[in-house]
């Protein structure tokens, strides 16, 4: 078997070779430094092509006017140049005879068209005097209210209608549009109720001590459109003659947060977005960042937001959801409509609209929150520390849990059409044939064991050369150093590059352009560069990697010593360090519990078996007594006897201590089975056969390949 990923060839991994004294890298080196002091010069000079805008401090309402403390200067970089004369620059002081002919959020830059002179606007301010009990109290400024009059001496309209007509009857419903009652204007009813401004907005609500006259009436100021300035007239007549009470619209207004970035859509949907009355732009928000603080308020119903915006991700939808924000993904034009399907549903974006269609904007915003997907598939609780309550992630791909019950190996879920898969023959003239799905071993020890790592990568050797591959993944949270045991020079921490895949939604198509391939066969994951850097890695990266990972072959993870969890953090929401060991555990078909022989080593290894029993670990547990040597007095059987009594596992199985051997892969670079047939080397194929045994087809015809270098060292020794 060719042992590659499908079409996705792994890069060859840089391994350690003697050093010249012309190295090509000095001169390699020098040029890169160079090329990025110019280029670095040349990005900090573009990042100064900014200028000043005025944004808006708070909420104003169409027809307010326009103050210094009403706007804040910020430094904006447009795309376009040409989009700056959309806004007002800060160059130019607020003019104090200006008006807002629409209204404008908390947040949003000034638009040039909706700044008008106060002789031009649309907008009249009407007074409106009413008594407490008759206005709501949640009514203020921004509210949609309806004004009625009633009385038995109200002056009489000649086109006025009945006020008991229901066109004008206060039970008509919120909802129906304006454009299909129209205004109305004061009628004569003898004893009854009149409509006389409908739909009109709040723009200011003084308190009750900067009122005028008696102070248990309350002053609202409205902002009455063109379209019903024509029953101002009789409108100001009816209130001086009857009782006025104020309706708030009973439709609640949604709240939507906008992230477009200076994008050529913004403009089209905040406008498209303020034609509604029950729709109010809370926030235009600068970058992803923004929203997810802004969200964090719990005061925004929907974020409209770019679907290719930097940070949307699905760590990013998972908060806003949340705090019960639905997101509306913007699709640009150059993007396919299937790319973006795609993508959308990797980082959980349920609704999709174009790029400039104001009304499927408008429709989607306004559409009720869709259902959970019954048939979403979820992940099984993971618990957080011995003994506590488990915790529920987010919803994702399934991952059962331990071996089967009829004892065999679990199957993994098949890969999609699009999934990475390991090749057949390849090149051998052979047809290709489906491979079965692979099994994780998941390599643990406690505190004080040495030779986790040298296990680990001595079974992901014996189990590549079986003449399948076989995946190594560094997932110590403390700090990997499988890279530099097998001298891997590769400056990348795949590990990380799988995080940040995961957050874009990219990981179970895409892992196999992370790992780098050691040898034929043998392909690695490397682990975290620094070990402060393990709280970039969320549980869930591995949840979703080692199952995909394991439907095209064997996998082996090098973990973690620590699982006691920390319940302080837990309780505080902060992430725990053990939390990619325990999901490693728990994602494994066989765990590989390694511990010496020595008095110290089995007394950590007693108690490490206690608390993997408090784990709930559902997959089968083979102890590792590793460098077993007779100097310690007690043979292998006793030590069989006594951990099988201590910890009853699965089985035991017994490394011989080869201090050569060890130290020579070390020096070199290479895994024990790549420095020499000794014992040691020998056990640990035996153990890769234990854990993992292979098909009886695969067993007959495999073949364990040496390096030349071996065979003509047997040679010479015969």
């Amino acid at each position: 078997m060719s042992g590659h990923l499908g079409n996705v060839r792994p890069q060859q991994a840089s391994r350690a070779t003697a050093p010249g004294w012309r190295d090509p890298r000095l001169w390699v080196g020098l040029l890169i430094v160079a090329v990025s002091v110019v280029v670095g010069a040349r990005v900090l000079a573009s990042a100064d092509d900014t200028v000043a805008v005025w944004a808006v401090r708070q909420d104003l309402p169409a027809g307010s006017a326009v103050g210094p403390d009403d706007l804040v200067a910020v430094e904006v970089r447009f795309r376009d140049g040409d989009r700056l004369g959309e806004y007002v620059a800060a160059s130019d002081p607020p003019d104090p005879d200006v008006r807002l002919d629409r209204d404008v959020g908390a947040g949003e830059l000034l638009p040039s068209a909706a700044v008008v002179p106060a002789e031009e606007s649309d907008v009249l301010h009407l007074p409106v005097t009413v008594e407490p009990g008759l206005v709501p109290p949640g009514v203020g400024v921004g509210s949609v209210v309806d004004v009625w009059v009633a009385g038995s001496d109200l002056p009489v309209a000649a086109d006025a209608s009945a006020a008991t007509d229901p066109a004008t009857d206060p039970t008509t419903d919120a909802e129906d549009e304006q454009a299909d009652r129209g205004p109305s204007t004061p009628s004569s009813t003898g004893s009854g109720a009149v409509l006389l401004l409908e739909a009109v907005r709040v723009v200011e609500a003084p308190g009750a001590s900067t009122q005028v006259g008696s102070v248990a009436d309350r002053q609202l100021v409205l902002a009455v459109p063109e379209e019903q300035r024509d029953a101002v007239r009789s409108a100001v007549a009816a209130m001086a003659a009857g009782t006025v009470t104020v309706a708030q619209r009973g439709d609640p207004v949604i709240c939507v947060l906008v992230v477009g970035s200076g994008a050529a859509w913004e403009p089209g949907a905040l406008t498209a977005l303020g034609s509604r009355a029950d729709v109010t732009v809370l926030k235009r928000c600068v970058d992803v960042n923004d929203l997810l603080a802004a969200a964090t308020l719990g005061q925004a119903d929907v974020a409209v937001v770019g679907l290719d915006a930097p940070g949307l991700d699905t760590a990013a939808v998972e908060h806003l959801r949340r705090h019960r924000v639905r997101v509306v993904g913007v699709v640009e034009p150059t993007a396919g409509p299937e790319a973006a399907r795609a993508h959308a549903h990797r980082i959980g974006v349920r609704a999709l609209v174009p790029a400039g269609a104001g009304d499927a904007l408008l429709t989607t915003v306004l559409a009720p929150p869709a259902p959970p997907e019954p048939d979403a598939p979820t992940r099984p609780a993971v618990p957080t520390r011995p003994g506590g309550p488990p915790t529920v992630p987010s919803p994702g791909t399934t991952l059962p849990r331990g071996p089967r019950a009829d004892g065999g190996p679990r199957q993994h879920p098949a890969p999609d059409h699009d999934a990475p898969t390991w090749p057949g023959p390849g090149t051998s003239g052979e047809p290709d044939l489906p491979l079965p799905g692979g099994r994780v071993v998941a390599v643990w020890g406690p505190a004080g064991a040495p030779g986790r790592t040298t296990v680990a990568t001595g079974v992901a050797a014996a189990l590549a050369r079986r003449g399948g591959p076989a995946l190594l993944v560094d997932a110590d949270p403390w700090g990997g150093t499988v890279a530099q045991a097998l001298g891997v020079l590769d400056d990348v921490s795949g590990l990380l590059a799988a995080a940040r895949a995961h957050a874009a939604g990219d990981l179970e198509t895409g892992w196999p352009g992370l790992v780098r391939e050691v040898e034929r066969g043998l392909h690695l994951l490397t682990g975290l560069p620094r070990a402060d850097r393990w709280s970039e890695v969320a549980p869930d990266v591995l949840e979703v990697l080692l199952p995909a990972a394991a439907a095209a072959g064997d996998v082996v993870v090098d973990t973690g010593f620590g699982i006691e969890g920390d319940e302080a953090a837990e309780l505080a929401g902060r992430p725990v360090r053990d939390a990619t060991t325990h999901a490693a555990l728990q994602a494994a078909d066989v765990v590989a519990v390694v511990g010496t022989a020595d008095p110290v080593g089995l007394t950590r290894l007693a108690r490490g078996l206690a608390d993997l029993r408090d784990l709930e670990v559902a997959a089968p547990v083979h102890v590792v007594v590793n460098r077993m040597r007779p100097t310690l007095g007690w043979s292998e059987a006793q030590v069989r006897a006594m951990l099988t009594d201590a910890g009853r596992p699965a089985a035991v199985h017994v490394l011989p201590q080869d201090v050569a051997a060890c130290d020579r892969a070390l020096v070199t670079g290479r895994h024990l089975l790549d420095v020499g047939d000794g014992p040691l080397a020998r056990a640990v194929r035996g153990l890769a056969d234990a854990l993992l045994p292979a098909p009886e087809g695969a067993r007959a015809g495999r073949s364990s390949p040496r390096p030349r270098r071996l065979r003509r060292q047997e040679a010479k020794s015969r």
